[in-house]
């Protein structure tokens, strides 16, 4: 039987999380779909390093098979079905869809192809995409430990002008190491407002 972890990295401290995140996590719990402890939340100035640090922790426990890392400002409104969706997909990385949060610009999903761009809000079903948020991403245990152990990193474009954020560095390594990324439209999550008013 599949067991879930969930991770969380915040920004300063467990404050920031929204209480429709703890909702979710909450659900997935009360109907036993996780390991103990069910969650990791791992505050601190930089989000990649507690990334990487909330999956360090969550390897030492036993009994799980798949990791969700959910942002301090994503929800999944039908948490349980959503995820057992997603497991049921069998893909080593699936990520659930929600919109990006731009003061100005189109909606788009967080998620794209290299040359083509976003994916648009209303699509459904399963995509394969060059990279997709980690606010809401379902990775298999086997894949975490064939990945590690610096698993979320920023990467300088090849024109060297920025850097990604790091859940595309992620994706990059990920694909690098023959892993396809993922996207399930048919899961909706919810990127909302962190309390504090940014994020």
């Amino acid at each position: 039987m599949s067991k879930i972890i969930v991770t969380t990295p915040v920004y300063r401290s467990e404050a920031m999380i929204c209480p429709e995140t703890t909702a979710t996590v909450h659900a997935l719990r009360d109907a036993g779909m996780c390991a103990t402890p069910e969650w990791f939340i791992q505050p601190g100035p930089l989000v990649f390093q507690n990334r990487n640090k909330a999956i360090r922790h969550a390897l030492m426990v036993p009994g799980w098979t798949h990791l969700l890392t959910l942002d301090a400002d994503v929800s999944l409104p039908e948490a349980v079905a959503d995820v057992e969706l997603m497991i049921s997909r069998g893909r080593s990385i699936v990520c659930g869809s929600y919109t990006m949060r731009w003061e100005d610009g189109p909606e788009v999903i967080c998620a794209a192809r290299l040359g083509v761009g976003h994916v648009k809000p209303g699509a459904a079903g399963l995509h394969a995409v060059d990279w997709a948020g980690a606010g809401c991403m379902l990775i298999t245990r086997p894949t975490l430990e064939d990945l590690g152990p610096l698993w979320f990193q920023h990467i300088t474009l090849p024109d060297g002008s920025d850097q990604t954020p790091e859940d595309v560095g992620f994706c990059q390594h990920a694909r690098e190491n023959g892993y396809q990324i993922w996207l399930d439209c048919d899961v909706h999550a919810v990127h909302h407002n962190l309390p504090g008013g940014n994020g």
